[in-house]
């Protein structure tokens, strides 16, 4: 570790009493338990597993295939976000055979509706990123101007701070939007590789170091060069 990696993990390690999620999907090859370093308890379906032929770091990621994949937790209180600053970081990588719409994560229900959606993270069709939040009765929407390309290995972000939400591409602002409503509270599942429990958009690549603060936000941009702590 060189003297800037400790610098960012000392400040990273400022937000340690706020980070609700730290999965580093670290593991044998084709393991399927997913630890959670906060200590929820993750499952993995479909075909959702640890694999060594990827990773950004600890030598392996999520793999999920696009057709039913994905790692769950129960609800939470953890994951309450109202109008609360929150700031969710990872790593993913998609193959050409993703590219279309492609669900990262989010805590929503299996229906049209809005009443019991939080937010959730996508790849659209546009080949895009792109990410939500629900409010009572409204929602923002950001869409990133970056198109990614496919085998390609990218830090996503979505960030509150106050009114303003930011989305990310690596250490760049590729979108924004402002409300000062509170988030809805989903009380279904939480998921990483579709949108909660909405059964459809299944991730298609690989997930890495994946981080979800609640109640602060990191106000710097830049893209870790080694994992998030574990604390």
């Amino acid at each position: 570790m060189n003297y800037f990696q400790a610098v960012s993990q000392v400040h990273r390690s400022v937000f340690q009493n706020f980070v609700v999620m730290n999965l580093k999907f670290d593991g044998a090859d084709g393991g399927t338990t997913i630890t959670d370093e906060k200590g929820h308890t993750f499952t993995a379906n479909g075909n959702a597993q640890i694999d060594d032929a990827q990773s950004k770091f600890g030598g392996s990621s999520l793999l999920l295939d696009g057709a039913g994949d994905y790692v769950s937790a129960a609800d939470s209180v953890d994951w309450t976000l109202g109008t609360n600053n929150f700031d969710v970081g990872f790593f993913f990588r998609v193959p050409a055979a993703a590219l279309g719409v492609r669900g990262v994560m989010g805590g929503q229900s299996n229906s049209a509706g809005t009443s019991d959606f939080s937010i959730f993270i996508e790849k659209t069709a546009a080949d895009k990123l792109s990410a939500r939040a629900f409010f009572s009765g409204s929602s923002v929407t950001l869409t990133g101007a970056t198109t990614l390309s496919a085998d390609t290995w990218y830090r996503g972000r979505f960030k509150r701070t106050g009114s303003s939400f930011q989305l990310f591409l690596e250490a760049v602002e590729d979108a924004n939007a402002s409300s000062a409503n509170a988030i809805v509270d989903s009380t279904t599942i939480w998921a990483i590789g579709r949108a909660g429990a909405l059964d459809s958009l299944y991730h298609n690549g690989w997930i890495d170091d994946f981080v979800f603060i609640n109640g602060a936000a990191d106000p710097c941009n830049d893209v870790p060069t080694m994992p998030f702590p574990k604390f």
